[in-house]
């Protein structure tokens, strides 16, 4: 999806962590060194040069993180940006076969920003124990917190004054469903239970495996999570097993449920232009025309157009499987 605000939870129902300082050289890992050169030698105009001061901006603000949260986003950010300025020009992150992988636990530590318009992670994929009510809850409304939602109520989605799904709605179970008849797991005549578990797919098959996915909107703004993760997404993959009923008719036993983080890093139009000022020379970025330059999403697609460089990618994290995951049995189809 278009980055919003940004340069390019535990949850009930179950990367690695870039590792390096803030004086980690860019060219530490690929050919990253030889390729920000090619991309400084070729590029001519001062916003695309400014684009390509970015990493140096991260990395000097990861000098001045006040926590090692902080630090580590802009770390991400650093790396990221890299990757992106020196890779040949794609404009379908989908279709990119190296994501860029985050840690699921420092996403679960992104900030609760303002309350009015905006959800901290963990809220939307709260950790819940058996003891709660509101368990299984990972696509809930993203204001509230947990223990001011009303169990089992549905809830208006502001964006879309929708109920928002959960695991055991209708559209998650058929959803479910049709994925596991498109895979032949629905066996007609089969003997016993017939066992499936998508969450130990490999990364390249989640895009036709996750059966329910949850939005996570983002406000304007700069720092360290929102350069990295723009609005995204969590998705979910399922395990369990089918068992034949009668003619077409099948009992599906949802074991476990596993989800991860899912976004594309690009810039593309349709979203908000706006990235912030930045400033080559202070190492800084801010919200205000205080100092700096102020950069938008067209002036990384500009870069691409000149220069055949600027490379879309996925951002994913490694499947979280859901804690307390209550078994979910039903039949399809509904």
């Amino acid at each position: 999806m278009p980055a919003v605000s940004r340069i390019g939870d535990s949850v009930s129902c179950g990367g690695t962590v870039l590792g390096g300082s803030a004086t980690m050289s860019i060219g530490d890992q690929g050919g990253e060194g030889w390729r920000m050169k090619y991309a400084m030698a070729v590029a001519r105009d001062e916003k695309s040069k400014l684009l390509l001061c970015i990493p140096s901006i991260a990395q000097a603000m990861a000098a001045k993180g006040k926590d090692e949260n902080e630090r580590q986003g802009w770390l991400y950010l650093r790396k990221m940006m890299t990757k992106w300025l020196t890779g040949p020009v794609n404009r379908d992150g989908k279709s990119d076969k190296d994501p860029f992988w985050i840690d699921w636990d420092w996403v679960m530590k992104l900030p609760w920003y303002n309350p009015i318009s905006v959800g901290k992670a963990p809220y939307i994929y709260p950790p819940t124990s058996p003891e709660t009510e509101y368990r299984n809850f990972i696509w809930r409304f993203p204001v509230i917190p947990p223990d001011l939602l009303v169990p089992q109520e549905p809830i208006a989605n502001i964006y879309n004054a929708e109920p928002v799904a959960n695991m055991y709605n209708t559209a998650s179970k058929r959803s479910l469903g049709s994925i596991l008849a498109r895979d032949g797991f629905l066996k007609e005549m089969a003997a016993g239970e017939v066992p499936f578990d998508f969450t130990t797919s490999p990364w390249e098959e989640w895009q036709e495996k996750y059966h329910i996915q949850r939005v996570v909107m983002q406000p304007i703004g700069i720092n360290a999570q929102q350069a990295v993760l723009g609005s995204f997404t969590f998705r979910a993959l399922a395990k369990g097993t089918t068992e034949w009923i009668k003619e077409g008719v099948h009992r599906i036993r949802v074991t476990g449920v596993s989800v991860f983080v899912h976004d594309i890093y690009n810039f593309a139009a349709g979203g908000l232009e706006w990235l912030g000022y930045w400033n080559c020379e202070e190492g800084t970025v801010d919200v205000w025309p205080t100092s700096g330059t102020l950069l938008e999403n067209k002036d990384f697609r500009s870069y691409q157009d000149r220069y055949g460089l600027g490379h879309d990618y996925l951002v994913l994290s490694r499947p979280h499987e859901v804690e307390h995951c209550e078994e979910m049995v039903y039949e399809y189809p509904l």
